[in-house]
């Protein structure tokens, strides 16, 4: 065996050069293989995701990148998305991520990912983001969205909030009106 052979093939190398192939890497298709275990029915009905525009067969495979991160923002796993995004940072600008990305973190009250995409994407939010936090009373998230987006209508937001019963959003959303 030649000697380049066998640096490439050593234990401690092989997984660095395979961290950059395509594919899943295999702390999160550890954690795809967790989610189903059971099938995924309760994981993914919580998700909250168009389900039927989802292939789940698909999230291994390098062209669907959008299902991969979605997915991974959705279920507020941010250690993965970070993972993920370490090797692979052109995945926040493929089409299929869009602001529906923010927007599905913002109305989970995943503040950690919010700011995360807020400060690595480009597309920002819609007012979804900011109303559906302030309906669900996600504080931190209403705070930060104010503070930091200009999407949405603080004037809705804040009716949305009392319907809701969420007065400290009520009240984060008047400092910023």
């Amino acid at each position: 065996m030649a000697a380049s052979q066998r640096v490439l093939g050593h234990p401690d190398v092989f997984p660095l050069i395979a961290e950059f192939q395509h594919g899943l890497y295999m702390d999160i298709l550890e954690y795809w293989r967790k989610v189903n275990q059971d099938g995924g029915g309760g994981f993914w009905a919580s998700l909250d995701l168009p389900l039927h525009a989802i292939d789940r067969r698909l999230l291994g495979s390098p062209t669907q990148a959008r299902y991969q991160l979605l997915v991974l923002v959705a279920a507020n796993q941010m250690h993965l998305v970070r993972r993920l995004l370490r090797c692979r940072p052109h995945y926040l600008t493929q089409p299929g991520c869009t602001r529906r990305a923010m927007d599905m973190a913002a109305k989970n009250g995943h503040l950690a990912v919010v700011q995360f995409l807020h400060e690595h994407r480009r597309e920002g939010c819609t007012e979804f983001a900011l109303h559906s936090a302030a309906q669900n009373g996600h504080l931190g998230t209403v705070k930060f969205l104010a503070r930091h987006r200009n999407e949405g209508n603080v004037v809705k937001a804040m009716g949305v909030a009392k319907l809701h019963g969420h007065v400290q959003c009520v009240a984060v959303l008047q400092c910023a009106a």
